[in-house]
């Protein structure tokens, strides 16, 4: 089951369907109270519960399957200061605060810039992980700040919308650009030359660990090990992809 956005009651609403139907969920939560305590009700009921890709706060026993996003912000902010300009006038495109990686992944990137007092943060924007917004808010952004010299793309959702507002607006030599996950239209972009570098953090291998966790607990009886499993943030350039 899939949903457009980040919906909560549309989420509550494919996991009361999906209740009695199941014994395992594989889920990419939306982190709010409503979805924990939809999540809580399959844990009460001794539906095991995966998490993929995102997790969320305070909800009961379950395996969380994905990246550190912690550290994949940390990782985004040391880069930036690698390969961009000394003085770094930062616009940052986010996903959705609902995300609790999105959360998170900004936490770390505004803590790896504290102590480079020639780093700045000039403006924060949400655009759903939706193309369409994406180039709007990042289009207004660069109208209204034209000093920002540096985008961070928190999400992978929305980067192809952000480049398209850095072509429209002739502004691609001005900009360092670093974002998330090297799908097909981030790696258009950077053989562009328009997305300097990506954090990649083996979607592919998540979802297959995640189906994994599910299997050996069903039909084996395995529980996993831990209930993290965490993906390695690796960084990707052109010249790697």
């Amino acid at each position: 089951r899939s949903i457009h956005g980040y919906d909560v009651e549309h989420q509550c609403a494919i996991m009361d369907d999906l209740k009695e139907q199941v014994n395992a969920l594989i889920i990419n939560p939306i982190n709010d109270p409503q979805v924990i305590l939809k999540l809580n009700e399959f844990i009460d009921s001794d539906i095991f519960v995966v998490t993929l890709n995102n997790d969320v706060e305070e909800a009961g026993p379950h395996c969380y399957v994905g990246s550190d996003y912690l550290n994949g912000g940390e990782t985004a902010a040391a880069l930036l200061q690698m390969i961009g300009p000394p003085s770094l006038h930062i616009g940052i495109l986010q996903g959705s605060q609902k995300i609790l990686g999105h959360q998170q992944r900004l936490t770390g990137f505004q803590s790896q810039l504290k102590e480079n007092p020639q780093a700045k943060i000039i403006s924060i924007q949400e655009n759903n992980d939706d193309d369409i917004l994406a180039y709007d808010v990042t289009k207004a952004m660069l109208e209204e700040h034209p000093e920002i010299n540096t985008l961070f793309i928190v999400s992978s959702g929305g980067a192809y919308g952000v480049c398209r507002a850095v072509l429209n607006l002739h502004k691609e030599k001005a900009l360092t650009i670093v974002a998330f996950d090297t799908i097909p239209t981030t790696v258009e972009m950077m053989k562009k030359h328009i997305i300097q570098a990506a954090i990649y953090q083996h979607p592919e291998q998540q979802g297959q660990r995640a189906m994994q966790v599910v299997f050996d607990y069903l039909i084996n009886g395995i529980k996993p090990e831990q209930n993290r499993c965490i993906m390695k943030n690796e960084i990707r350039i052109l010249q790697n992809l």
